[in-house]
């Protein structure tokens, strides 16, 4: 896994390495350029896997690289997010018996929804 926060002064660069299958690169700020191109702020670049990318400033500017290794098949419904599908139907009970810990500073509590015939655990 690789998770870098990277600040740049005004005309200076890094080249990130392409040693993981799956980097990106979020602009925290403006003045980004990533192989020539430039990055608008607040975007998420998605590098294509294996290949090593030049970062360069334009101006004082900083930005975040993550990725890794895929961790292998997801599953997803509703809120809920595991490799198991049976870590999702615990999910669903300990939701329906109030086992989650309340969200700070919020009152409401979402029911679990309906399942309708069409909506399957879908694969992520």
């Amino acid at each position: 896994m690789i998770y870098l926060d990277v600040q740049l002064t005004a005309g200076r660069e890094f080249t990130l390495p392409g040693h993981y299958s799956e980097q990106a690169v979020y602009s925290v700020t403006e003045g980004l350029v990533i192989d020539g191109v430039p990055l608008e702020q607040h975007r998420l670049a998605v590098l294509h896997s294996g290949t090593e990318v030049n970062i360069s400033a334009s101006g004082k500017a900083r930005c975040i690289v993550i990725g890794g290794e895929p961790v292998g098949e997801r599953h997803k419904w509703w809120n809920f997010v595991s490799s198991r599908h049976s870590r999702i139907e615990e999910a669903k009970l300990d939701w329906r018996e109030g086992r989650f810990a309340q969200v700070p500073q919020e009152t409401e509590f979402i029911p679990l929804p309906e399942e309708p015939p069409s909506q399957a655990e879908q694969p992520l």
